[in-house]
């Protein structure tokens, strides 16, 4: 599921699209899953839908601990 989420082309998905996405075995754990990545931050879930905001980008993570807070 993580790589569907990270992968979309859209910056918002509903719970109901990323089901269809899912091989159909594993849409049964889908709610559990999805509390699972929102507790570890990788995940903004709202009633709108879900939107990937884990960045893994190195440069970006160092510009962020350097910078200065305005």
């Amino acid at each position: 599921m993580e790589k569907i989420l990270q992968s979309t082309d859209k910056s918002l998905i509903t719970i109901d699209e990323l089901a269809q996405l899912m091989p159909v075995s594993s849409t049964h754990t889908l709610s559990r899953e999805l509390k699972m990545l929102e507790k570890k931050n990788k995940i903004v879930s709202s009633a709108k839908g879900i939107t990937w905001i884990r960045n893994t980008n190195r440069n970006l993570r160092i510009a962020i601990a350097k910078g200065t807070q305005i």
